[in-house]
């Protein structure tokens, strides 16, 4: 799989999950966000050629829309338009499975 089909929420995903799973990454799971995060399922996203399925995790600083779709950046200035069927958060720190107060 090329580092460019897996894009910037499968690079996310795979740094993610050692936090999540307790691999390498778990002593230092405890230090916060700088700011809190939402983790999303993210179930598709649309391209110039079309809709494309997908099934993945990806953390965001921001929770999606009341319709479960959210946008980011595609990197050449326009925007990625995404849907999801579930989101928990805001959590505050990697390791710790606390929501924030606010």
């Amino acid at each position: 799989m090329s580092w460019k089909r897996l894009g910037v929420f499968g690079i996310a995903a795979l740094v993610v999950a050692p936090v999540m799973t307790g691999g390498p990454a778990r002593a230092q799971s405890n230090d916060p966000f700088s700011a809190p995060q939402y983790l999303i399922h993210a179930t598709g996203h649309a391209t110039r050629s079309g809709p494309v399925v997908d099934d993945t995790l990806v953390l965001l600083p921001e929770a999606p829309d009341d319709d479960g779709t959210f946008a980011s950046a595609d990197g050449n200035g326009g925007l990625f338009h995404w849907s999801s069927d579930f989101h928990a958060g805001p959590f505050r720190e990697a390791g710790r499975p606390s929501r924030t107060s606010s």
